[in-house]
């Protein structure tokens, strides 16, 4: 089968350098998560950062934590001595013109300057005030409000990981394939991302139909780049189960006339048991794709479609969800 992943593809990920197994740490530590590190990277491209150390904090260094001021969030050393905001923010400049190149981005969760959700903000009398982002990964999602990104922690989550991965091979797919270029080339991505996006929004699903019935309408760039903000308000959230399990038995309808009763039956259990939460969804699919594999060849509408291979089947991401 020619999977609509190769290999030998590699998306660009930028990761916290702790997160890696770097002793980037203020105490020299690192916060290694096994699974990035381990299973994941080997199927990347990365780009490890660290802030902190990168505008010569030091290892081991003082902590710094996040003050609001009234000109806005100041990155403080824990004595208050010394104000790294200036510095930080301008290797965020920095970094987001790298990030032009990535498919995603995996930031330490909690870190003041990496911390992508609920990292603590305090006056500058030391009063807890609340939650913000860190500095650095604020300035970073601000420039790329579009691209993947999650904190490491979140990422223990089967369902967050296996949203998360699907939309950093989407950006991979979109950046790679470039199918801005020309009608021809959109035309042909949109028909292998249909039943993905089917997945995850039917009323973007129909709209991006509309959108392409009418490419002469406007001009060329306005559709690709509408197209794309499309695709990632399709991907921002995960899909629910009744929506794949929808997905799931509109490609099932390819097989109508080519299975005996008995296998259709099995195929269709299979399904149900998925939507009541019976089954993983590697159940239903491993057994669709066995069928795909037995009917269609390679270059086939459906067996091109990146629903059935979103990301690397090694990374079994289906098989907890």
């Amino acid at each position: 089968m020619d999977n609509p992943l190769k290999s030998d593809d590699k998306p660009r990920i930028g990761i916290s350098a702790c997160v890696m197994g770097d002793e980037v740490r203020y105490n020299g530590g690192h916060k290694k998560h096994a699974w990035i590190a381990n299973e994941l990277a080997p199927h990347l491209t990365v780009q490890k950062f660290c802030p902190e150390f990168e505008i010569g904090l030091g290892v081991p260094r003082e902590t710094i934590r996040l003050v609001d001021h009234e000109d806005g969030i100041h990155a403080v050393s824990h004595s208050g001595e010394r104000d790294v905001t200036q510095p930080m923010r301008q290797l965020a400049e920095h970094y987001t013109q790298i990030a032009q190149q990535w498919d995603g981005i995996i930031f330490m969760h909690n870190s003041p300057s990496c911390g992508l959700n609920r990292v603590k903000l305090y006056l500058p009398n030391g009063y807890p005030l609340g939650n913000t982002q860190g500095l650095f990964a604020a300035d970073l999602q601000a420039a790329h409000p579009l691209l993947p990104m999650e904190d490491a922690g979140r990422l223990n989550d089967a369902h967050i990981r296996e949203h998360f991965l699907t939309r950093v091979y989407m950006q991979y797919r979109w950046r790679t394939l470039n199918p801005g270029q020309s009608a021809k080339d959109l035309l042909a991505f949109h028909s292998r991302s249909k039943y993905l996006v089917m997945a995850y929004s039917y009323p973007v699903y129909k709209s991006l139909g509309q959108l392409l019935s009418n490419v002469k309408s406007r001009p060329w760039e306005e559709t690709a780049a509408e197209y794309y903000r499309q695709l990632n308000a399709a991907l921002a959230n995960p899909p629910k189960r009744g929506q794949i399990t929808n997905v799931l038995q509109h490609i099932q309808g390819y097989l109508k006339d080519n299975l005996s009763s008995e296998r259709k039956q099995s195929l269709r259990a299979a399904i149900d048991k998925y939507r009541a939460g019976l089954v993983p969804m590697i159940v239903p699919m491993t057994l669709l794709q066995h069928h795909l594999d037995s009917v269609w060849d390679d270059d086939s509408y459906i067996r091109q479609q990146f629903f059935l291979a979103p990301y690397p089947e090694t990374l079994g991401l289906r098989n907890t969800i």
